[in-house]
């Protein structure tokens, strides 16, 4: 039978921390024991019958419980110690035969191992059926399957329990790229979707993109593409954007002469309104009906005099009005104007933001 070698750490006991001495490669024991402080079982690690280590990491333990069930447990050696663990090495034995994978081809693909009494299935991908299956029930063999739900079912009634069975493969030459990952990461959730809508999926989670140093290469090349794209697109956008400031400011430079031109031409006028309006300010009062009928012709006069320069000024100054509005438009669309460091500051603030929202519960 083949053997299988796993590498785990072990807590070592608080008596023993800093004055355990074990030379490397020294035979160690496993042994279930009973109950620990929360009541829970747990595995000991034993050197001549006295118990050095415990395994306190959540998956390990559960993997070697599994392991001890089905009777692989060969030997584990000490490897060395670090801090407040030791290292130790667990020679398992695997009973996979080569026979459970007739008929299974080495493609890329989505596949299922069905359990035949259920006729439930866990549903994985690959770029190598064959090799994943064979990956699968060595696994299962040894105890040390992540999905806890196949590993149960082995448990009963070992390869006996199980069929595989393609549900898809890949076709066209299968290269592993981002693409190639990204369809069966698709298809993979497709059909555990699939049969999680019926009852029948045994996976405990919605599929992956699985990544390879491939994809992680081609995913640092293409975010350096896209950051080498955007970087230009900024670059030309703040030409833009810096072209478009230089035509605004020069338009509105263009009225601001011709509103200072007009100013000139009403001045005077303006000068002749705010005098009658002074005179007025100063001969108006309470007492005013007291006042002599020529003054008050006067100060009737004035009035007069005032709505006509008025509506002189309001006839005259049509072109300096349309052009200070002109001008207003003009400064809101020079204020709307961003460059791309600027909208990117914005774009950031706006997601951290929503993220915000988001962990608060929003």
């Amino acid at each position: 039978m083949p053997q299988v070698k796993k590498i785990i750490d072990a807590s070592i006991v608080k008596d023993l921390r800093g004055s355990l001495e074990i030379e490397r490669n020294v035979l160690l024991k496993l042994t279930e024991v009973e109950e620990d402080e929360y009541g829970d079982n747990y595995l000991g690690v034993f050197n001549n019958e006295i118990k050095i280590a415990e395994i306190d990491d959540y998956w390990v333990d559960i993997n070697m419980h599994y392991a001890i069930k089905l009777g692989v447990v060969r030997e584990c050696y000490f490897i060395e110690e670090f801090g407040k663990n030791i290292r130790i090495e667990i020679n398992l034995e695997s009973n996979i035969l080569d026979k459970t994978l007739d008929g299974i081809g080495n493609y890329a693909g989505i596949y299922g191992i069905v359990d035949k009494r259920s006729n439930c299935l866990y549903v994985g991908q690959s770029s190598g059926i064959k090799r994943r299956i064979k990956q699968h029930f060595e696994d299962l063999s040894i105890g040390f399957h992540h999905n806890t739900n196949l590993q149960d079912i082995y448990l009963k009634n070992k390869f006996n329990s199980f069929d595989v069975v393609i549900l898809d493969r890949y076709q066209g030459k299968y290269k592993g790229d981002i693409n190639d990952r990204k369809w069966l990461e698709t298809r993979e959730r497709f059909w555990i979707n699939h049969y999680t809508k019926i009852n029948l999926c045994l996976n405990k989670t919605k599929g992956e993109f699985v990544e390879t140093i491939k994809t992680r290469k081609e995913k640092i090349e293409l975010d350096l593409a896209l950051q080498v794209k955007k970087e230009e697109e900024d670059r030309l956008h703040d030409i833009e954007v810096k072209n478009k400031k230089i035509k605004l400011k020069n338009e509105i430079s263009l009225l601001q002469k011709i509103v200072d031109i007009e100013d000139v031409k009403l001045r005077p006028l303006r000068k002749e309104v705010n005098s009658n309006k002074e005179w007025l300010l100063k001969n108006s009062s309470w007492f005013s009906f007291f006042d002599s009928k020529d003054k008050k012709n006067e100060r009737l006069i004035r009035l007069s005099k005032i709505e006509k320069l008025e509506l002189l000024l309001e006839s005259e100054g049509i072109l300096s009005n349309q052009s200070m509005r002109q001008i207003n438009i003009l400064r809101k669309q020079l204020r709307k104007l961003k460059t791309s460091k600027q909208l990117n500051y914005a774009a950031k603030q706006k997601s951290d933001k929503l993220m915000r929202m988001i962990t608060r519960g929003y």
